[in-house]
């Protein structure tokens, strides 16, 4: 999920850009075309390059229809921009936003998903003796022969991945590695790629992904397979639970559907967030920008991520309160369980629902919410 902080980044050339295409080769000059022709421009661009009508069940002419009259009768930008944000926001979907010509991202859709992690989990967990927090994105702990690493984002200039294969040295001849994706809303796909490749050792497909190709709203590429392959000089081939939950989302989600095939990995805690787009920036006015979804993304077995999320194979019961207060139930489960996979066979992903013990779970697909 693109958040402020993942983004930043790009924030500079965008915005000159943006300025630059709004307003000519005068970057300094105002706009002087009318708000609803900026309108037009965003909803044809969205029309254009959105990829998820048909799987969302979106009437884009209708949105016009109810948001152009305002877009008409707006006096000013920050009126302008509203009226934008409001008509994006009927798309439902994390990664179209509204980019500012000082930086900012404005959000146009915030799902309201209970999550399993926590700010006050982190503070918790760094207060114990032998934890070490390497940056933001990146801090790990041996607990009792068991390696915990986690991996708050994968933001390029956040995550450092030569200080993630160093964590991993570190824990080479751990019996088990539990693996916490459970706050990172995304980053750098090639990022995420990389880590993944340290877990297997033979290159594997991952799932797939189309691209809108068209005017038509069901016009798109032909699904493409991603692949995940060996990375390094050894990879780590014994049991890893990785922990997801609803704050995963993006690239974080195109790394779980990558880790999710190894067959040393066992998927624990909640469904992901279900937010993948691959967006790209195009002009609005203003040096205003919108980000604009431009594919499908589907996992090894061919479900969509977007909405659905994915599913652990294990689901654990977790109380929002104890979370608040930085009681960490899904790691405790994680832990119980990595002790007891067997280091050189894992179970049948028949899937597991976790309440203290374990039991039946309906399939992985997930119900992601929207």
């Amino acid at each position: 999920m693109p958040t402020v902080a993942s983004l930043r980044s790009l924030v500079g050339a965008i915005s000159l850009a943006l300025v630059a295409a709004a307003c000519g080769d005068d970057t300094s000059a105002p706009v002087t075309e009318p708000f609803v022709t900026s309108f037009d421009r965003m909803w044809n661009t969205v029309d254009r390059e959105y990829s998820y009508f048909e799987y969302k069940g979106i009437d884009w002419y209708a949105v016009r229809s109810a948001y152009r009259p305002r877009a008409e009768r707006a006096t000013n930008t920050p009126d302008f921009i509203e009226v934008v944000r409001e008509a994006l926001g009927t798309l439902r979907d994390v990664h179209v936003w509204i980019l500012t010509p000082d930086g900012r991202f404005i959000g146009t859709y915030t799902p309201t998903h209970r999550r399993n992690w926590s700010i006050a989990i982190k503070a918790a967990q760094l207060q114990r003796p032998g934890w070490v927090n390497v940056s933001p994105s990146l801090y790990h702990a041996n607990l009792d022969g068991v390696a915990y690493i986690a991996i708050a984002t994968f933001a390029n200039g956040q995550f450092d991945l030569a200080a993630f294969d160093a964590a991993l040295d570190r824990y080479r001849d751990a019996r088990a590695i539990v693996l916490d994706v459970r706050m990172n809303g995304g980053g750098n796909d090639a990022l995420a790629y990389q880590v993944a490749g340290r877990f297997t050792t033979a290159t594997r497909t991952t799932g797939y992904v189309q691209y809108r190709n068209g005017l038509r709203h069901d016009a798109f590429t032909a699904l493409t397979a991603r692949t995940v392959g060996p990375r390094g000089g050894w990879q780590f081939t014994r049991p890893v639970v990785l922990l997801t939950g609803r704050g995963a989302y993006s690239s974080t989600e195109g790394f779980v559907s990558a880790m999710q095939v190894l067959p040393n990995v066992t998927l624990v805690g909640d469904t992901t967030g279900g937010g993948s787009g691959n967006p790209s920036v195009y002009p609005l006015r203003d040096g205003y920008g919108i980000s604009v979804s431009r594919w499908i993304e589907y996992t090894a077995d061919r479900q969509p991520i977007e909405w659905r999320g994915i599913a652990p194979d294990s689901t654990v019961a977790f109380s929002e309160a104890a979370v608040a207060a930085g009681e960490d139930e899904t790691l405790t489960y994680a832990l119980d369980l990595a002790v007891r996979l067997p280091a050189a066979r894992l179970p049948a992903r028949s899937g597991q629902v976790a309440s203290g013990a374990l039991g039946a779970r309906p399939g992985r697909a997930g119900s992601g919410g929207r």
